[in-house]
């Protein structure tokens, strides 16, 4: 199953992936405007995996209430609920 499929058709997204240059920003605009709506991002991770103005402006209302935890967080790691 291709990442694209997984985010359209899952109820829960978690990130469990190590910060390098591969995974800064893994899930920028494109992947959260297919995120399907209602669904809940968990990012166990690095925050940096998260574009934070891909956030800033997503089309999915599901990513609005994480926005104030994930932008306060400066280089610490915490866990992020969409």
């Amino acid at each position: 199953m291709e990442l694209d499929e997984l985010l359209a058709s899952s109820d829960f997204i978690s990130l469990h992936l190590p910060r390098s240059p591969a995974t800064v920003n893994f899930l920028s605009q494109r992947e959260l405007s297919i995120v399907k709506p209602g669904a809940f991002l968990i990012n166990v991770s690095q925050p940096n995996l998260v574009e934070r103005n891909a956030l800033r402006g997503a089309s999915n209302p599901a990513a609005l209430p994480v926005l104030a935890s994930t932008l306060s967080m400066k280089n610490r790691a915490m866990p992020t609920i969409l």
